[in-house]
């Protein structure tokens, strides 16, 4: 398995283990929460979450997207996002972002 995020990378449970259990250390009072529904397809799937204090409010919203085994049981890679979904960009493939030259 592999994680990669803005801050960190790792490879192999024991250290993707390490990783996510040290940046969680650093903000103890945050829980991850799940807020869209997991979309999946062709072994590769997303969903956003965020980073919630006791009383629900957002820190932190970001989105993951995963990549499935080869057999599809269990998940192979994970690249997360941080920062809010952007609805309003859009991209076309070969073409600059909208608002680009």
């Amino acid at each position: 398995m592999r994680y990669t995020n803005p801050i960190g990378q790792a490879q192999g449970r024991p250290a993707v283990a390490e990783l996510l259990g040290r940046i969680a250390s650093s903000y103890p009072t945050l829980r991850p929460v799940r807020i869209s529904a997991i979309d999946l397809h062709h072994g590769y799937g997303r969903f956003e979450w965020a980073m919630c204090l006791p009383n629900g409010h957002r820190v932190l919203e970001g989105l993951d997207v995963i990549t499935l085994s080869a057999d599809g049981t269990r998940i192979a890679e994970v690249v997360a996002f941080f920062g809010p979904t952007d609805r309003t960009t859009t991209y076309t493939y070969g073409a600059p972002a909208h608002g680009e030259p």
